[in-house]
């Protein structure tokens, strides 16, 4: 946050019984120490229906916290103490990323290729841009870098893991987006096995992006 907090989220989905309704909700948790000690915040930051897990993405924008939640955006006005959701239909566990103009951009599942949508705190969710990396859509990463060149990376996968990837940039704050290179640019699979990563998630630090990964 922009005073120097940290902000953590977790996922805990179960189902009540005799009904067999299936809840979820995300618990908020903060560090004002640089992460040395965590505290909880609120236990029922967001709550919804539904089973299976999820990945949650949270970006900071002025003084609003975006999240997505599976198939639902969702903002906070107070420090990431209760989440409102936004209107508008996401695919499952899509990616946010900040512009530098302060956009805030979602990567989301679309139809043989990887799409870039923005979402508007208190207007739902924008029209559509390719992002042109083929049909590498089955896992999506976007992060924006320092200079304001927004990355996008569309993994393909298998049994819910990422193998390899095609990579595309915008330099126009996401009008367009241009693919790098041709075919498989990015060869990210575990030998022997092409199926290499569970979550995969990236963003900036200073000129440099930084991709994170979670091998299975």
């Amino acid at each position: 946050l922009p005073n120097g907090r940290l902000l953590a989220f977790f996922y805990e989905g179960f189902t009540l019984a005799p009904t067999g309704k299936h809840l979820s909700q995300v618990a908020s948790y903060y560090s004002d120490d640089t992460g040395a000690t965590w505290s909880l915040l609120s236990q029922y930051a967001i709550s919804s229906n539904g089973s299976g897990g999820a990945e949650i993405s949270a970006e900071v924008v002025d003084d609003l916290i975006v999240a997505t939640v599976k198939t639902t955006a969702f903002v906070s006005r107070d420090g990431g103490h209760s989440f409102a959701s936004v209107s508008g239909t996401i695919g499952s566990n899509p990616r946010l990323c900040v512009t530098k103009s302060g956009r805030v951009l979602m990567a989301d599942q679309g139809t043989n290729n990887v799409e870039v949508s923005e979402i508007i705190p208190g207007g739902g969710v924008g029209g559509a841009v390719q992002a042109n990396v083929g049909d590498y859509n089955d896992i999506q990463v976007i992060a924006t870098r320092d200079d304001g060149a927004i990355f996008v990376w569309g993994f393909n996968a298998s049994g819910g893991l990422a193998g390899d990837a095609e990579v595309s940039v915008s330099v126009d704050d996401g009008a367009t987006f241009t693919k790098l290179g041709a075919g498989n640019v990015l060869d990210l699979h575990d030998t022997p096995t092409a199926n290499a990563f569970a979550q995969v998630s990236a963003g900036s630090w200073g000129d440099k992006l930084v991709m994170l990964v979670v091998t299975e």
